[in-house]
């Protein structure tokens, strides 16, 4: 699966599939293949209350042969549940339907009354022309009672005992950043040794949740409680108990028990044991990184980090209309909490250091936001902006999407700090050194070289994630894509980092590795 493969229609998130490659087998003379044709159809729905109970169980009917599809057949499980699908495209009004049917390329010239007649007819099927990419809703945005976001997957509904039933919810913000592609969709829903059908594996984990608490679901990321990590995906999918192993289990038992009544058995046990030991112990085979004497430590650096990180993410929450609640200064003061966290090289720093220039007749001198002081005693320059800088242009340059004048300002800016400092070294050294040591508490044993300036690097720290704010994820990939290639252009840039990647920074460094 790809990024491109979901896209939004205002609330509803939809889903391209290849139905030539999927394990569904979407025919054209399927239950499948006539909701797809449903879906679409781009024919003007206006006609039909589909609102309306007895039009809803009409086209129903149409498709499955009768109302209640469960009824009729053992539902079609391929990575969704088709059902589920029509109800929620029931959902969608008439011009969120339409642009649906945009999507698809099937052109039927009828009313919706003709069309739903025309369905249980084998030869009115084959005779569309259906390409190899099926679009089709599956999941709704919804608020939890944190105000925070999710996609709901409607057509994943999740069944535990009695008559309770789920969903898998996943944050919109772990959306926009790959994560449901890359790891989510590729590594769970695909685990081909394990399940056959992408829903066995959240039902059987739902059925297990379900057990200790009322939950509605299993929420991903987020600020949900409880709530899987994007991080921990991962760790489950290597620990999951798949098919396989359950066959060879099967095998051994029912194995030994033909042997010790007497009975000659062409089982080959010993291999099936063999396996089984082997999926047990990569299961269980870990190195330890932390060791138990650091782990408390790891453990309370984890903790303080956590609330910085809560903080920062309270405010970027508030969005632009925080403005004058959060300055400029009032982030630094707060990422200058977090950077000895996720810039563990730097030892010290010193703000707004002034150094005079020569040859510029506008200016006299240099004042960089920020020097830090590496380990080594070599400086870099760190610019920090507010988020409420837009990173790029409003407009496309060649359908392209450049940076903003602000933006390219900034990094002129910071270029310019690198040039003077590289340009008056000599002279520079020793004044940084004696404001690192009086305001920085720097302290140099007798033989140490002293502070010095060498092909120094800056980090610019400036807006908001190119996602952000952007509803049609296309747009926001490209602009994902832009920026990715800009910011790796410039040589003495160091980092170039949103106020999203250091939330990001911050996520990793909180779930760091402990064993392998």
């Amino acid at each position: 699966m790809k990024k491109s493969d979901f896209f939004q229609i205002e609330n509803f998130l939809c889903f391209r599939q290849d139905v030539s490659t999927s394990r569904a087998g979407l025919v054209k003379d399927s239950y499948a293949g006539r909701l797809r044709a449903v879906i679409s159809a781009n024919i003007d729905w206006s006609n039909i209350n589909l609102s309306d109970l007895s039009d809803q169980r009409t086209l129903k009917t149409a498709i499955f042969g009768v109302a209640e599809p469960e009824i009729a057949f053992a539902r079609q499980k391929g990575l969704f549940e088709y059902d589920e699908i029509l109800k929620l495209w029931f959902r969608m009004n008439i011009d969120q339907k339409k642009k649906l049917a945009s999507y698809n390329d099937v052109d039927v010239d009828m009313t919706p009354e003709e069309f739903i007649s025309k369905l249980p007819e084998r030869s009115f099927l084959e005779s569309l022309d259906f390409d190899d990419d099926w679009f089709f809703p599956v999941a709704y945005k919804i608020e939890d009672a944190s105000k925070d976001e999710y996609w709901r997957f409607d057509t994943i509904p999740l069944m535990a005992e009695g008559d309770a039933c789920g969903f898998l919810f996943v944050s919109t913000r772990e959306l926009t950043t790959h994560v449901l592609t890359n790891i989510f969709c590729a590594n769970i829903f695909e685990r081909k040794n394990a399940y056959s059908r992408m829903t066995t594996v959240w039902q059987d984990l739902y059925k297990i949740l379900r057990r200790s608490a009322d939950i509605s679901g299993i929420f991903i990321g987020g600020k949900h409680q409880p709530t899987l990590s994007v991080d921990s995906l991962s760790i489950l999918r290597n620990r999951l108990v798949g098919q396989s192993e359950v066959a060879h289990y099967i095998e051994v038992q029912n194995g030994r028990s033909l042997e010790e009544l007497g009975q000659p058995v062409d089982i080959d046990t010993t291999r099936a044991q063999s396996l089984m030991a082997k999926q047990q112990s990569a299961r269980s085979s870990t190195i330890h990184i932390a060791t138990e004497q650091n782990i408390t430590a790891i453990s309370q650096v984890n903790q303080r980090l956590k609330v910085f990180h809560s903080e920062l993410e309270q405010r970027l929450s508030e969005g632009n209309s925080a403005r004058d609640k959060w300055d400029e200064k009032s982030f630094q003061s707060l990422l200058f909490k977090i950077f000895p966290f996720i810039f563990p090289q730097y030892t010290h720093f010193i703000r707004e250091y002034r150094f005079k220039i020569n040859g510029n007749l506008l200016k006299k001198e240099e004042i960089p936001d920020f020097i830090a002081l590496s380990a080594s005693l070599s400086v870099d320059v760190i610019e920090i902006k507010t988020p409420y800088f837009p990173l790029f242009r409003r407009s496309l340059y060649r359908k392209n999407w450049v940076f903003g004048s602000e933006v390219q300002g900034l990094i002129s800016q910071s270029q310019k700090y690198i040039y003077n400092l590289t340009r008056n070294s000599a002279r520079e050294e020793p004044n940084l050194q004696r404001r690192f040591i009086k305001d920085g508490g720097l302290i140099l044993s007798d033989d140490s070289s002293g502070v010095h300036i060498r092909s120094p690097k800056a980090i610019i720290i400036v807006g908001r994630c190119p996602s952000y704010m952007i509803d049609d994820p296309g747009v926001a990939h490209q602009r994902e894509q832009d920026f990715d290639i800009y910011k790796r252009r410039y040589e003495d840039i160091l980092s170039f980092l949103t106020f999203d990647d250091v939330l990001d920074l911050t996520r990793r460094m909180i779930s760091r590795q402990t064993k392998i």
